[in-house]
């Protein structure tokens, strides 16, 4: 994710920070335009640092947070932030009241959120024993005229309507890509 990063560093100024568990949740300002290019949002991953260069600047003190909340204000986004006690003493001593800070977007971690609840939860399925085997499904025939009535009535192409129609008839699950 840092090698194919496109977003742009931004100044970020700290309103305040306090210590929940073995985190210290940092409260953040910036004007509303600025996030129009970091588009912050929650379960996002974000590089901090004192530099204002993030990730061209490996020296600077820095560390990795996570977007906790949003909070749209009139002209300004409220972020708050998750950092690990454990960070560099120098970069924890810049997080304070109406200090400034860089921060440039990492990664959004929704899909592999998601994805991990999705395999925490698969013993309690039905199929867990056919998801794990991961054998495929024998591939079904059908008549072109079977196929045209799909292509027709839902506007698919052939292979999407073998698709559905073999997904439809299948027993288990099927996955089907793009």
């Amino acid at each position: 994710a840092k090698d194919e990063n496109n977003f742009k560093p931004i100044e970020i100024k700290v309103l305040n920070r306090l210590s929940v568990d073995k985190f210290v949740e940092v409260t953040t300002s910036m004007p509303m335009s600025l996030n129009r290019d970091l588009k912050l949002s929650e379960r996002d991953i974000v590089l901090l640092s004192r530099s204002s260069d993030p990730l061209g600047n490996e020296q600077e003190p820095h560390c990795l947070a996570r977007v906790d909340r949003t909070t749209r204000k009139k002209d300004t986004i409220e972020v708050t932030m998750r950092v690990s006690r454990d960070i560099n003493p120098a970069f924890l001593q810049c997080l304070f009241p109406n200090g400034k800070i860089h921060g440039v977007k990492i990664a959004d971690m929704t899909t592999t959120q998601r994805e991990f609840a999705a395999l925490s939860s698969l013993e309690y399925y039905d199929l867990c024993s056919e998801v794990l085997e991961a054998k495929p499904s024998p591939i079904q025939k059908y008549g072109d005229e079977k196929i045209s009535q799909m292509t027709a009535k839902y506007s698919l192409n052939k292979g999407q309507a073998q698709a559905i129609l073999s997904a439809n008839d299948n027993d288990g699950f099927t996955l089907i890509q793009g």
